[in-house]
């Protein structure tokens, strides 16, 4: 069955790192005509995305988001046990960015570095693996880092370029023995639709082909996001008990406003509880779910925890859903920075 369930394993916190440099949907007239720019913008809701600078990659992003969470729980170094880097965007063919990341964090040798090459449902992926590593109660601590740089592998000519911005999110996982809420989750793959979201060229099956960028077959991808996101949403609640009301927050793959408006309308869900980062930052690929998150709750005072569902869904074409509990205290934050690595010099760039 693909349902799971992780004891003993609490959320600590959620950091988003969103690159520095907004751009309005509006401001590409160099490449399209105005009037195909805002009907764009109507249609999808993206007003605006946030891309990566020119030396700035999505493994920047996560590095500064883990970062960022590491000073504010107060979290010494070596007690994290794993770090895991879910994306499809990487420094390198060879090694694993999880390791690049692990090392400029200062972590631990005994901790775990793992890539996991996924795109838009890499939160519910990378929770259910973190959590699966921590069961046995050896691992106390870790990092699921979840990102993207679209904005650098996308075709500059095509419409679908305007829709996609660059994040980096780290969620921090502990082990505790009295925590009271499992995290449960039900994951989904589709290998058979492979081509429908697709990259063809630059990988070992096809090194050197001219169609290196990815295609989407946005009829079939839209069929299948309004027919079996909504349906595996509704089995997981059943499956599990959840009512409508059980739920403070519903965070979803950030696809566009009308997938994410066939979801709340077949699953009947309030509106009001699910949140739309895609407007301001647009369509942020494996970080949606923590963005979306993240855009709700910054900043907001919360006298309770709160019951947050997530669902991701589509490359691969890969789904699924997780349900976890957000303590009152656990920290969401969201910063912006310009920094990079310099791995020549193996140093951070501060920019300011």
């Amino acid at each position: 069955m693909p349902f799971g369930t992780i004891e003993h394993v609490r959320v600590c916190g959620i950091s988003c790192a969103i690159p520095d440099n907004r751009v309005p949907t509006l401001q590409h007239t160099d490449r399209f005509a105005a009037e195909d720019l805002q009907r764009l913008a109507d249609e999808t809701g993206v007003v605006s995305t946030s891309r990566v600078l020119k030396e700035q990659l999505a493994s920047d992003l996560c590095y500064e988001a883990a970062e960022a969470l590491l000073k504010k729980l107060g979290w010494e170094r070596e007690s994290v046990g794993a770090l895991v880097y879910v994306s499809t965007s990487f420094d390198y063919t060879e090694p694993a960015t999880s390791g690049v990341i692990q090392h400029r964090l200062g972590l631990s040798v005994d901790c775990i570095a793992e890539d996991i090459r996924l795109g838009c449902s890499a939160f519910v992926y990378g929770l259910a693996t973190a959590g699966s590593l921590m069961q046995t109660g050896e691992i106390k601590r870790a990092l699921v880092l979840c990102g993207e740089n679209v904005s650098k592998t996308t075709d500059p000519d095509s419409s679908a370029d305007l829709l996609y911005g660059d994040a980096g999110t780290a969620t921090a996982l502990e082990w505790d023995e009295c925590c009271p809420h499992p995290i449960r989750y039900l994951l989904r793959t589709d290998g058979d639709k492979f081509k429908n979201i697709y990259a063809r060229s630059g990988g070992a099956r096809h090194p050197d082909g001219e169609d290196r960028y990815t295609v989407t077959s946005g009829v079939d991808v839209f069929a299948f996001s309004i027919r079996e996101v909504p349906k595996t949403i509704l089995e997981f609640m059943e499956h599990y008990g959840i009512q409508g009301n059980d739920v403070d927050l519903y965070a979803f793959y950030q696809a566009n406003e009308k997938v994410i408006g066939r979801i709340i309308k077949w699953c009947r869900l309030p509106a009001e509880k699910v949140p739309m980062s895609l407007t301001r930052f647009g369509n942020t690929g494996a970080a949606s779910v923590p963005v979306a998150i993240a855009i709700h709750l910054e900043d907001k005072q919360r006298d309770s925890e709160m019951h947050i569902l997530g669902s991701g869904f589509g490359v691969g074409l890969s789904w699924g859903v997780v349900d976890m509990y957000l303590p009152r205290e656990a920290p969401v934050d969201m910063l912006f920075t310009r920094n990079y690595y310099d791995d020549d010099n193996d140093r951070t760039v501060a920019v300011p």
